[in-house]
């Protein structure tokens, strides 16, 4: 006979790490996007916008077949890159030392440019006039 008061302990679930929810999300939109409706960097694109990345370019893949995009995910003030490439039927998706050291190199540089851009104001302001002339503000 058991004990009425003790209960079996409940079984251990594997922990996700917090880092990893946004590729989770990412993966999740992959997988749920309609094939048909769009093109792969459109599919990409919607991916990554549904998950809060930054889709920051789409090449043809380094050996010819298929497309390659680099999607950069930022986590607490750390950047994340991965690599969605065609893969027979479906999608394989790299991080990391998986990832193409000079498609990793031209990621890191698109986004440093693109900080640099953000950051300065003589770029910027002509672009809030262009806006306030357009809005009427």
């Amino acid at each position: 006979m058991t004990d009425p008061g003790t209960k079996p302990a409940a079984p251990a679930l594997p922990k996700a790490d917090a880092t990893d929810l946004p590729r989770m999300q990412l993966e999740l939109a992959l997988e749920l996007a309609d094939p048909g409706e769009c093109s792969l960097a459109d599919k990409i694109a919607q991916a990554a916008e549904a998950a809060g990345a930054d889709l920051l370019f789409v090449l043809p893949a380094p050996d010819g077949m298929g497309m390659s995009a680099l999607v950069r995910l930022a986590d607490e003030g750390a950047d994340r890159f991965l690599q969605i490439r065609s893969a027979g039927a479906g999608l394989a998706i790299a991080e990391g030392e998986e990832i193409d050291p000079h498609l990793l190199s031209l990621a890191r540089t698109s986004v440093e440019v693109l900080q640099r851009i953000g950051a300065d104001p003589v770029i910027r302001a002509p672009l809030s006039t262009a806006s306030q002339r357009f809005t009427g503000s």
